[in-house]
């Protein structure tokens, strides 16, 4: 008998847990209808009882959470991922930027007294060209043309890509 009265009490268990799981289905279905109320008339009549019903059950179930769980934990991933390639490109401009600098440097000192402004000139529109500014200019800026580079004389080999000494022709 008392094997009985120990099914009996799952049962109960059973049927409360049943009634809080339809208790909280209909107060979501409320919620759900009340959100929908206040729509535009064309959207509240796409909204069926039942697709409302089943969002609710689905609601209820726990896997739209998990999904939403997933889907931050890859945003977080991309995120970070997104903010080491922006530190990375930062330090590579960096870099970029104090090579030039140097080599600025090293063709002012070969340069001759009567020819530095001009260099000085080139130089500093060099330096505020927005391809400078922008990492990665070489793929945007020509639209998949080749440029042809114009050599011009310079007193030294390792000058030869200052753009003192060539012109980029496109």
């Amino acid at each position: 008998m008392e094997r009985f009265g120990g099914a009996g009490g799952y049962e109960a268990a059973a049927a409360e847990q049943l009634s809080r799981q339809q208790e909280r289905h209909y107060r979501l279905l409320s919620e759900l209808q009340a959100l929908v109320k206040a729509l535009p008339s064309p959207c509240q009549q796409r909204l069926s009882y039942t697709t409302l019903s089943d969002l609710a059950l689905a609601l209820l179930d726990g896997t739209v959470f998990e999904i939403v769980q997933g889907l931050l934990e890859i945003q977080h991933l991309t995120e970070k991922n997104l903010y080491s390639q922006r530190l990375q490109l930062h330090s590579e401009h960096r870099g970029l930027k104090q090579e030039l600098f140097h080599r600025h440097k090293e063709a002012q000192q070969c340069c001759r007294p009567h020819n530095l402004p001009l260099l000085r000139a080139a130089q500093q529109r060099e330096m505020e060209a927005p391809a400078f500014c922008t990492p990665g200019w070489q793929d945007h800026e020509l639209d998949g043309r080749v440029p042809e580079l114009t050599f011009h004389r310079c007193p030294s080999s390792h000058l030869l890509l200052h753009p003192c000494f060539f012109t980029i022709n496109t």
